[in-house]
């Protein structure tokens, strides 16, 4: 299978608020089935009417999508730098 290595920037209602996802160095180490669909419904998170995607910090810092695993089995939330 020819994974998928595009990396994902989500923008949210303002910068401070916006999410980058590099899935390219997620599948360097995980299998899909790590986060699909049960941390990342497939083509479930879909785009609002904003133009927007939907997933935001807010969320990741509750605890949903990257916060699932970032400050637990992964680097913590608070490494912006990281991403």
């Amino acid at each position: 299978m020819d994974i998928f290595k595009w990396d994902f920037y989500f923008a949210g209602p303002d910068p401070e608020t916006d999410a980058y996802f590099p899935h390219s160095s997620h599948t360097e180490w995980l299998t899909c089935e790590s986060c699909h669909p049960a941390i990342f419904p497939y083509r479930e998170l879909g785009m609002d009417p904003s133009g927007r995607y939907g997933i935001v910090m807010d969320q990741i810092f509750e605890g949903e999508y990257c916060g699932k695993c970032h400050g637990t089995v992964a680097f913590s939330l608070d490494s912006c730098n990281r991403c």
